[in-house]
């Protein structure tokens, strides 16, 4: 079995944060992404998205979430998609409200 090592430390991460919170708050400890850096690259186009991007995404469908179908605490979203860059935003706009996150393959198929 190979084992992986490290020179630098690697950064604490906090046990008492969402993954949400430590991917998208400006956190003291956290390593911060440079502005020129993308958060994500669309596979299909090469399109890069920015740190900026992806909070916006991913708080305005939270918003949405929340107002317009009342999603909150311990509900459950069931999300059916391929892997595209809007996938994480969605789940985590779905784990900043507090909902339970069940998943289903965009291809899979019935028995």
């Amino acid at each position: 079995m190979a084992l992986f090592q490290v020179d630098t430390p690697l950064p604490h991460i906090p046990d008492n944060l969402t993954i949400p919170q430590f991917m998208l708050r400006e956190i003291d400890g956290r390593p911060v992404r440079p502005r020129n850096v993308p958060f994500f690259i669309e596979d299909a186009t090469g399109r890069k998205i920015t740190y900026e991007e992806v909070h916006f995404r991913t708080y305005s469908l939270a918003n949405a979430l929340s107002l317009r179908w009342n999603v909150g605490l311990n509900d459950v979203v069931c999300i059916l998609s391929p892997n595209h860059v809007d996938y994480m935003p969605a789940v985590w706009a779905a784990q900043i409200l507090g909902a339970i996150i069940t998943q289903v393959y965009s291809r899979s198929s019935a028995g």
